[in-house]
């Protein structure tokens, strides 16, 4: 795989990463190319250390609370650990990628529904397949609008009771 071309501009950033659009270059099993668009998902620097810091302190906090005899059924220690190790486990893309791939699989039957497809994966980049969309501000007030609400309500059901897997990607698009 060679990359071709890099969006400098930030096509999407979330609290882990943000997104640029690129162009890479392919070689196919029947060793042709293929050029294809592509997401770049890059984690923002610092945020291990930064999630680290931010853990220690509420883990602190959690310990301090937990010495209040009225607080202690909260067991407030054990709740920060497990925070933790679900952040931990978010800040590597290469879990991203592994979520992507079963999304794919638990939605193969609903062609409305589209996950992009992992390409490659570090613990702090994920390439990606390109997916084209609106922003959902455009449909608000709109039967369009209506529809895309009820789609949504059907991907979580799916998600959280049949599946078990919810994952979603609160992204701030430019």
């Amino acid at each position: 795989m060679t990359i071709d071309h890099i969006d400098e501009q930030i096509s999407g950033s979330g609290c882990i990463a943000q997104v640029h659009k690129a162009k890479i270059r392919i070689r196919s099993a029947d060793n042709t190319e293929q050029q294809l668009t592509v997401a770049l998902k890059v984690r923002h620097p610092q945020i291990p250390e930064i999630i680290e810091q931010d853990v220690s302190i509420m883990t602190n906090i959690a310990w301090l609370i937990d010495k209040i005899p009225m607080f202690h059924f909260l067991d407030l220690p054990a709740t920060v650990k497990q925070f933790s190790d679900f952040l931990e486990s978010q800040i590597d893309l290469r879990t991203e990628a592994k979520t992507l791939e079963q999304f794919r699989e638990n939605f193969k039957k609903f062609p409305r529904f589209q996950f992009p497809e992992p390409y490659w994966a570090s613990d702090a980049l994920l390439i990606e397949s390109w997916e084209q969309g609106d922003s959902i501000t455009k449909y608000c007030g709109t039967d369009e609008g209506v529809a895309l609400s009820a789609m949504g309500l059907q991907a979580f059901l799916k998600m959280a009771i049949q599946d078990n897997l919810i994952h979603s990607d609160l992204v701030n698009l430019h």
